[in-house]
């Protein structure tokens, strides 16, 4: 299993549709088709980056499209889908996530004490 959260070249926490698609078990092609069809509204959240990644499968390496996306992004993601229960525990998986990955953000920015 991948990280669900990561931080970009901007230090800011990123997931990707790869990291949705395999933490609900739904195929990556339909996560994917979900963010294309409604682009527009993902956008008002920011600008959805997309890469061509790697990624392994029975007959060897494949590449494929992965949207990167902020926390605001994977969250209408996730509210698109419907609750099964392996969607719902990743739903709560993914925003603790974001929010753990926060708080060790604010951590190293925070000054340190000087010890006496």
């Amino acid at each position: 299993m991948m990280n669900i959260v990561s931080l970009n070249e901007q230090r800011e926490p990123v997931t990707t549709s790869a990291a949705v698609a395999d933490g609900t078990a739904r195929p990556h092609e339909g996560v994917i088709k979900v963010i294309r069809q409604n682009l527009d509204d993902f956008e008002g959240f920011g600008r959805v980056g997309f890469e061509i990644a790697p990624f392994e499968t029975a007959g060897g390496t494949q590449k494929r499209e992965v949207a990167i996306l902020n926390e605001h992004h994977a969250t209408l993601l996730i509210t698109f889908m419907r609750n099964t229960g392996i969607v719902k525990e990743f739903k709560i998986r993914l925003v603790k996530a974001f929010f753990d990955m926060r708080d060790e953000l604010r951590n190293q920015a925070a000054p340190a004490l000087p010890d006496f």
